[in-house]
């Protein structure tokens, strides 16, 4: 038995590591650093239970790394319908399938059920892998489906992946389709981690862009006078890329019908990065911003959808606004040229 003083020795080592564990956290979450300060703040946690503005400090991190719009693409019923039908039409017994993006697991449980024999899911933010991890175990996949906590371009044949995989499935999309390096992540997953002859869910991608007049959406990105000020400076910040919004959300006209941007071939060298577009104009107006989105082809006839006239999926459009609106005529095509770099699409139009 120990002396009586142990006891209080060991209290005060668990508070000494509790209050330091606290003073780390806190001086983590100040610097931006979210992923010690949760690390660090659930040990505080951990040890003193009842400290409410711990937990909040620590929700607070959590939420900077894990943001809320996780719940709204986990509850988007087309997407997963639309990726179930792909998965299950694709995947075929006995497969081995690279999953990329594993967020909470989803389509790699999807693939298991399918009839995968395996299922390796790349998730590189350690919180969601860790997520993932629990509910695949609550789900009793955790013998089938594997979590490599690294990007796939970390991911080696034979080493994390025993072999080329038999499938590739990603949902690594942001609004304007390439934002979260889908593009590059593909094409280095064709290369490296497919067998030849393997299946790529989805295989390819067209965006779509259409012209519109809407003072809303232009004050979204610009500003010129408030309260009787000369405030136009501030457009020295503005967004010269897209920005996620809901074209329904704001009044406007549309100019153009929707035409066809870029089309994408995951796995394949990528086209040219610029084109030339004319666009006809249908409605005369002020051409105050591009409205674009795309279109993923799942293979087998399934197509998901993330345009303005789609509502039921959780991506906005991608808005493109002009820094000065541009006078369209009905009758007069508009001239445009497309550009690409890999991670975004940007369009720029001749006034």
């Amino acid at each position: 038995m120990g002396e009586p003083g142990d006891a209080g020795e060991e209290l005060v080592r668990l508070l000494m590591a509790t209050r330091l564990a606290e003073t780390c956290g806190r001086a983590s979450f100040e610097l931006g650093d979210y992923r010690s300060a949760t690390q660090l703040l659930a040990s505080a946690v951990a040890r003193s239970p009842g400290a409410d503005d711990l937990r909040l400090l620590l929700n607070r991190s959590v939420k900077k790394q894990v943001r809320r719009w996780h719940f709204r693409m986990m509850n988007d019923r087309t997407r997963n319908d639309a990726y179930r039908a792909a998965v299950e039409a694709t995947v075929q017994p006995g497969d081995v399938v690279l999953d990329i993006g594993t967020g909470a697991g989803i389509t790699a449980m999807m693939c298991a059920r399918a009839g995968a024999e395996h299922v390796y899911t790349c998730e590189r933010d350690p919180l969601l892998a860790a997520l993932a991890e629990r509910i695949i175990e609550r789900n009793d996949l955790s013998d089938r489906v594997t979590v490599l906590d690294r990007s796939s371009h970390d991911v080696r044949p034979g080493v994390e992946l025993p072999a080329p995989a038999d499938v590739v499935v990603a949902e690594i999309f942001d609004c304007g389709l390439l934002g979260e390096s889908a593009l590059g992540t593909l094409r280095d997953a064709a290369d490296r981690l497919l067998r030849p002859g393997g299946a790529m869910v989805p295989g390819r991608a067209t965006v779509h862009g259409q012209l519109v007049e809407s003072e809303a959406l232009h004050q979204l990105n610009h500003v010129d006078e408030v309260a009787g000020f000369d405030v136009s400076s501030f457009n020295l910040v503005e967004s010269s890329e897209y920005f996620a919004s809901y074209l329904r959300w704001y009044p406007h006209r549309l100019l153009s019908e929707p035409f066809p941007v870029f089309d994408f071939h995951f796995g394949e060298e990528p086209g040219p990065d610029g084109r030339a577009l004319q666009v006809p104009i249908v409605r005369s107006g002020s051409c105050h911003a591009v409205v674009m989105w795309f279109v993923l082809d799942l293979g087998n006839g399934i197509e998901l959808s993330s345009g303005p006239w789609d509502p039921d999926t959780h991506w906005r459009q991608a808005v493109q606004t002009f820094r000065v609106p541009v006078p369209l005529t009905a009758g007069h095509p508009a001239r445009l040229t497309a550009h690409h770099n890999i991670d975004r699409v940007r369009l720029c139009l001749e006034s």
